[in-house]
Order: C-alpha cells, then structure tokens, then sequence
C-alpha cells in the first residue's frame, strides 16, 4: 500500500509541475501570438516527453532503489501524463473562455456551417449551434485532457520499455516485481 501511495503522489508532484511549466509556456506563446501554430504544438509534445522521462527516471533512481519493472514504469509515466492532462484542461477551459474567445467563435462559426451543409431547417440549426456555443469551452477541455491521456499512454509505453531496470543484486529484493 505504501508503494502505491509513494508512486501516486510522486506522479501528481511530477504531472503537476510539468502542467504548470506547460501553462506557463502557453500563456507566454499566447502573449507574443503564436499559441496556434505547429511550434506550440512541438514544444508541449517536448515538455511531456521530458516530464515522462523525468519523472520515470527519477522515481526509478531516488524512490526504489534504483530498479523499476516495466509495470510500475509505465503506470508511473501514465500517472504523471493524467495529472499534466488535468492542469492542461484547466487552463484549456479558462483559455476558452476568458483569454481567446474568438478560436470559440471559429470552431461555432464551422460547426453552424457543417449543420446548414447537412440540410437541417434553421430552427435546428439554431438550436444546436446554441448547445455546441454553450459547451464549447469545456468540450475543448475535455479534448484536451484526452489527447495528454492518449500520449501519455504512447509515451510511458515508450519510456517504460527504455527506464525499466531490474535489481543489481540477487540479494536485494524489489517489492515492485512480481516475478
């Protein structure tokens, strides 16, 4: 039990502080314009490949012993990723709807096009778009916050098969492996 809380509430330490190193670097892209181009997108990608890496990495050396099964690796990578999704969400949500408004108009503005071209009558149309143009701030949260699930899992996939290191000595046991 003690094991599963140490790798729970490193992973909310880790996911949270990349979170807000990501926060930051979105706000500073949003300041100097270029929060919607390939550049953001790159940066963010970097900083959660890092901040798996970090976290794994750390937890394997400073946290058990220097060993860490490929279970515990990705379930700490994944962890991490979550709690960095839920920051990002957050901030995704107050981005929305305080600080860029106008990306919430062009995603309504596309989705009203989609419906008319659809052929629904205008009653419909209003009615939908209305719900989509209530709902938007958070459907990008929630998209947000999958998409840093989705990643994360390939990520921690990806880092687990790389961080996992076994026990040095046949003497020293390691209370994460099963084997």
């Amino acid at each position: 039990m003690e094991m599963k809380n140490k790798a729970y509430s490193h992973a909310l330490i880790f996911g949270m502080s990349i979170g807000f190193i990501i926060i930051v670097i979105q706000f500073v892209l949003y300041i100097f314009g270029m929060l919607n181009n390939n550049a953001s997108d790159i940066i963010i990608f970097f900083l959660m490949v890092l901040g798996i890496m970090f976290s794994v990495r750390y937890y394997r050396d400073h946290l058990n012993e220097g060993s860490l099964n490929f279970k515990k690796a990705l379930q700490i990578g994944f962890l991490t990723c979550v709690f960095m999704g839920v920051i990002g969400s957050i901030y995704t949500y107050f981005q929305i709807k305080y600080l860029t408004p106008h990306m919430a108009d062009e995603a309504y503005s596309i989705a009203q096009e989609s419906i008319l071209n659809k052929g629904y009558t205008d009653e419909q149309v209003k009615l939908g778009t209305e719900m989509i143009k209530n709902h938007m701030p958070l459907i990008f949260a929630i998209s947000n916050f999958f998409r840093f699930c989705f990643l994360g899992a390939i990520l921690s996939l990806v880092t687990a098969s790389l961080l996992k290191k076994g026990v040095n000595s046949i003497n020293q046991h390691d209370p994460d492996n099963n084997l």
